[in-house]
């Protein structure tokens, strides 16, 4: 049996182009060898890979995991696999000098001095690899793509929130203006506290809008309280908690006077019917302006 054909040093252009895989650590066996066998004996120091090895932990430690696009792998295999066709279609058209083929069907064979050996097709470094770059510019693709996806998906959450808070404030301004309606600034009361306003209507209907609620945990709920002129505070609901700290309440209590205040804590449970201090905002309503 023959000896192994052995693989041909890389120059340095090549080490170079081979970088980037190099300390990903995603080179086949083969080039992983010839290029450590290249570094060895090079007096070029090729800092381009000292220099490629300090990124790689940062984008591992910079990406946040998610769950990629459906179809993301499908996508890029496709690709990879249309690449390497058209250059082995384009190798195929052109000749490939790589392949030793044997004597056509008929044709009268060659003696040989010695034992025969089977002719085989010896693919070149070009037909094994059909193209260097192809998986780097799939790596690449897929890390572009899960930056972009996360910071997508994170802006579109956030923006969904404000929407919602926009909506929220939007609503208390219109029953705030209306005939007979009231306004209340609520204001923190404690350090780092939540903001927001609130307005009642003529008619009872109560809108508030909050920013700055901190996550709640297990059964707790933010409550919002009424206090009218007898100084008895009445529940009025539970405050819808976004994950960003964004509230809102919809409700609906009896027609008030004028000067009600408009409270809000943390409780351990809703249905509460006094407030467990601290109180953390608060407002007292007065008619629109």
């Amino acid at each position: 049996m023959s000896e192994p054909r052995p693989m041909a040093p890389l120059s340095c252009d090549e080490v170079r182009e081979l970088a980037a895989g190099f300390v990903l650590g995603a080179l086949d066996p083969d080039d992983m060898a010839r290029l450590r066998r290249h570094l060895s004996i090079c007096p070029d120091p090729h800092r381009e890979i000292a220099e490629m090895g300090q990124v790689v932990p940062y984008l591992g430690e910079a990406l946040e995991p998610i769950e990629p696009p459906a179809g993301l792998g499908q996508r890029i295999l496709a690709a990879v696999a249309a690449e390497a066709a058209q250059t082995a279609a384009a190798q195929t058209a052109d000749g490939d000098p790589g392949t030793v083929s044997g004597p056509s069907p008929g044709a009268p064979r060659p003696r040989t001095a010695g034992p025969s050996v089977a002719v085989v097709p010896l693919a070149t470094d070009r037909a094994r690899r059909p193209s260097r770059l192809t998986w780097i510019a799939a790596i690449a693709a897929a890390l572009v793509i899960a930056a972009l996806g996360a910071w997508n998906v994170g802006l579109r959450t956030e923006l969904d929130s404000l929407r919602a808070y926009d909506k929220a404030v939007e609503r208390v301004v219109n029953l705030a203006t209306a005939a007979g309606g009231q306004a209340a600034i609520l204001r923190p009361q404690v350090t780092g506290g939540p903001a927001g306003m609130a307005a009642i209507g003529a008619d009872g209907r109560i809108e508030i809008a909050l920013r700055g609620l901190a996550p709640t945990s297990g059964s707790e709920v933010y409550e919002a309280w009424l206090i009218g002129p007898d100084k008895r505070p009445v529940a009025i609901g539970s405050v819808t908690l976004t994950s960003d700290g964004l509230g809102v309440l919809q409700t609906t209590a009896a027609p008030t006077g004028q000067g009600v205040t408009i409270a809000l804590t943390r409780e351990p449970t809703a249905g509460r019917t006094n407030p467990t201090p601290p109180v953390l905002s608060v407002g007292v309503a007065s008619g629109a302006t």
